[in-house]
């Protein structure tokens, strides 16, 4: 056992594993994020999307924990859900949270990251 005075500094986040828990899925299309009471719009696109939130390049970022009415929009069809600023970061954009999203617009998000997920398949290596 070693019993040695020094020990390595600790960091922050350092004893959890430097991974997601979902994949993130590099989609860029147009986005919409509209905060109800205030009607505060912060428009741009998507860099990346999972099932439960997505990334916005925006010139305007909203506050952090905001909840926003989130549209974005590709190749005609459109996915809307309610969302919470849960990171913002001037030149970068905000990371927005999923929730109380309708089984419907579910289906949308899903088809568009399997049509991603199928075209990065077909490539060839």
């Amino acid at each position: 056992m070693d019993r040695s005075p020094f020990k390595p500094p600790v960091t922050a986040g350092g004893r959890f594993p430097n991974r997601r828990s979902l994949p993130r899925y590099t989609i860029v299309a147009l986005v919409e994020v509209v905060e109800p009471v205030s009607q505060a719009r912060a428009d741009g696109w998507t860099s990346t999307i999972s099932d439960t939130g997505c990334h916005v390049r925006a010139a305007n970022l909203l506050p952090l924990g905001e909840i926003v009415q989130l549209k974005i929009e590709r190749e005609g069809q459109r996915f809307q859900t309610w969302a919470r600023v849960a990171s913002a970061v001037p030149d970068e954009g905000m990371g927005l949270a999923f929730f109380d999203t309708d089984p419907e617009q579910r289906k949308t998000l899903k088809r568009w990251m399997d049509e991603f997920e199928n075209s990065q398949n077909s490539k060839p290596s």
